[in-house]
């Protein structure tokens, strides 16, 4: 059985020592308490950063524009089992933010939460967050 690939996109958002994850609820189709970063998808006709600055609205309620955008240099591969039992093969592009506007709010499939940098090693987060986290700290200095 061939893993299904997609094209996805994540963006990290540093606060201080902080990091803005989302916590994966019942509707998503990611495994529930799973954490990782705003990230999702591309859609049809989308650029990367189309797609960066959707998926931040849709999973944390954040506005952000594509000049405040920074895409980092590495992208990420992983296959990560889903709820419904298949594996799906992300490549994942990520960008840090380095500006937004706006109020926290939930979706349907996520729960943003600020984290500190010291602790999210001890979260259950989804494979490369912790290294795009890391790049974009590193970038960010």
């Amino acid at each position: 059985m061939s893993i299904k690939k997609v094209e996805s996109v994540g963006v990290v958002l540093l606060d201080a020592a902080k990091v803005l994850l989302v916590k994966h609820g019942q509707a998503a189709g990611h495994i529930n308490d799973t954490y990782g970063l705003p990230a999702g998808r591309i859609e049809v006709g989308e650029t990367l950063t189309e797609a960066t600055l959707r998926e931040l609205q849709e999973e944390t309620g954040l506005i952000a524009q594509a000049e405040h955008l920074v895409k980092l240099p590495d992208t990420y591969y992983a296959e990560i089992e889903r709820k419904d039992g298949t594996t799906v093969g992300y490549n994942w592009t990520v960008f840090l933010c380095t500006k937004w506007s706006g109020s926290l709010e939930s979706s349907e499939e996520t729960s943003p939460e600020w984290h500190s940098l010291e602790t999210i090693t001890a979260l259950n987060v989804l494979p490369n967050v912790v290294e795009a986290i890391n790049q974009a700290k590193a970038h960010n200095n």
